[in-house]
């Protein structure tokens, strides 16, 4: 028998609709995919001034009165600045937050200058934190534009490459080894990837199953062994490592 070449009954509108409902059932994924290629854009400064604000109109800030305590897991990493202490030194703060770590830091070096991309993660620790030797930089977020080459003893960051793939920490620690002077030393502090295989397992099969992609710029994980290659490349000297929470590398360039 052959097709029926009558016209359907159907209007051309309902036609249209049927054929792309599945499309509209998608429409929250595809909002949500469209909010997340934002941030690449604006590489996150707009994430973490609205994290700032919503923090302060948080009951959170009853409890601290610095952004950032309700994250643990900061002692090693203290200690580790700790022990470059000097008050001959300067120092610089890769991601200063609402200034957790600043506020141990003014108390150890000559000289503190904390950047952030954030402008409101910069006026909170300008408010927490209040040291003659303290001063601030907004950056970009893609390196230390600005800081003259070799002229920084100390360059230290605690829970912010952590929100770094490989490929953004690479040329930061270029940058670093670029500002540091001869001699001087780098701190920071990454998520260890077998020290937190449970915690990336978990994270990772929640995006596979909400059919998301995960946020570009928030928790990643890395080794020691991604980190000493790094290193390596840049003639930057691995002197010590600890792994006990959050993966915390002090390395020196000679």
């Amino acid at each position: 028998m052959k097709p029926s070449n009558e016209p359907t009954s159907r209007s051309p509108f309902f036609a249209l609709l049927l054929n792309n409902v599945a499309h509209i059932r998608r429409l929250p994924w595809l909002l949500r995919q469209l909010r997340h290629s934002l941030s690449y854009t604006l590489n996150d400064a707009f994430h973490w001034d609205e994290y700032a604000k919503v923090w302060e109109r948080s009951n959170r800030n009853v409890a601290s009165s610095t952004l950032g305590t309700e994250w643990p897991h900061r002692e090693e990493f203290i200690a580790a600045l700790t022990r470059h202490a000097d008050p001959k030194k300067d120092a610089l703060e890769i991601g200063c937050g609402g200034g957790r770590i600043t506020q141990v830091a003014v108390g150890l070096f000559r000289r503190v200058c904390a950047v952030d991309v954030s402008a409101e993660m910069l006026r909170l620790c300008s408010n927490t934190v209040r040291a003659a030797n303290l001063s601030f930089r907004l950056t970009d977020g893609f390196g230390l534009r600005g800081f003259e080459d070799e002229s920084v003893d100390v360059i230290y960051s605690h829970d912010t490459f952590v929100n770094f793939s490989a490929l953004q920490v690479y040329p930061y620690l270029a940058e670093i080894r670029r500002v540091l002077r001869h001699g001087g030393v780098g701190i920071i502090s990454v998520v260890d990837f077998a020290n937190r295989f449970e915690d990336f397992k978990r994270m990772s099969l929640k995006y596979w199953s909400q059919r998301t992609f995960p946020p570009p710029m928030r928790t990643h994980f890395t080794s020691e062994e991604v980190l000493q290659l790094m290193l390596k490349d840049l003639s930057l000297q691995l002197e010590a490592a600890n792994n006990k929470n959050y993966l915390v590398v002090e390395f020196t360039k000679s």
